[in-house]
Formats: C-alpha cells, structure tokens, sequence
C-alpha cells in the first residue's frame, strides 16, 4: 500500500483518482486544491507519491508546489498534465518528477505508476531502515561487514 497526496483543482478529477487508487490498496491521504493545503496535507500525512495536476495557465504555482513537496518529503512527484506550453514543460523538467502521466492517461496507466513509484520507495525504506538499524546495533555499515569477510591469513 502506498500512500498518495492528489493535488488537483479539479474535483470530479481528483475524487476518479482517488477511488481507483483506493480500490486498488492504496491509501490516498487526502485531495488538495492548492499548493497551500497540499504542503500542510503532506506535512501532516507523510505521502510516498504525489500526482500534481499541472496547468500552463497557472503551471508556475503547480510545479513550485511540486517541487516544495519533493523537497520537503522526499516523495515521488508525478506530474499530471493534459498538455504543457514549452515554458511551462521546461519548468516541470526541472523538476525531476519520477513519472508524467497524461489527463488521458487510463485509470491502469494511474495505478501501475503509483505501484511502480510505492514499491521501489517501500524497497529503498526498508533497506535504509535495516542499515540504520545495523548501524546502531552493530555500529557499523553493511559495506564495513563486506570487507571484514576476507579469509583468514594461513599460517
């Protein structure tokens, strides 16, 4: 289960989104209208992914959200988009989202994103926490044990 921030002005929109990542497991932790109530849903809800909706109309709002929630949650930002303006497509580029996925995009293509983003995200947790906890036990690294597997010196 992942859990996934939609940040989208458009309701009827955000709440297609939100059933049918739902009905597949995942949590949705709540729909934002504004890059306000987005970052205060993601500061309290901690999301893995989060789908911003992007606009060129007003994309420089959008995308600067996308980029404060990636910078402030480390989260996978898919940018949703139903088409951009040259400047406003170079603006979402920089920010490095994880995936973009189209306005037409079928309801498959939403959830094999959010599976894709959720499961290496849950991966690379899991073994951050086990190094963390490696390290605290053991107060050392993974890659400190790998050097210490030399053979013993024959005598």
């Amino acid at each position: 289960m992942t859990k996934v921030l939609i940040v989208d002005n458009e309701r009827l929109i955000a709440l297609d989104m939100a059933a049918t990542l739902a009905m597949c497991g995942h949590e949705v932790v709540g729909i934002a209208e504004t890059a306000a109530e987005a970052l205060e849903l993601a500061y309290n809800t901690a999301p893995q992914v989060a789908i911003v909706n992007v606009k060129s109309e007003h994309g420089g709002c959008d995308i600067a959200a996308a980029r404060m929630l990636q910078e402030l949650l480390t989260a996978a930002i898919v940018l949703h988009t139903s088409g951009l303006d040259a400047q406003t497509m170079s603006a979402a580029e920089a920010v490095q989202p994880a995936a973009f996925l189209a306005q037409s995009a079928s309801r498959h293509e939403l959830v094999r994103v959010v599976n894709a983003l959720g499961i290496s995200r849950s991966a690379r947790a899991r073994k951050l926490a086990w190094e963390q906890e490696r390290a605290a036990r053991y107060g050392r690294r993974h890659s400190d044990d790998i050097q210490g597997l030399e053979a013993p010196a024959q005598h």
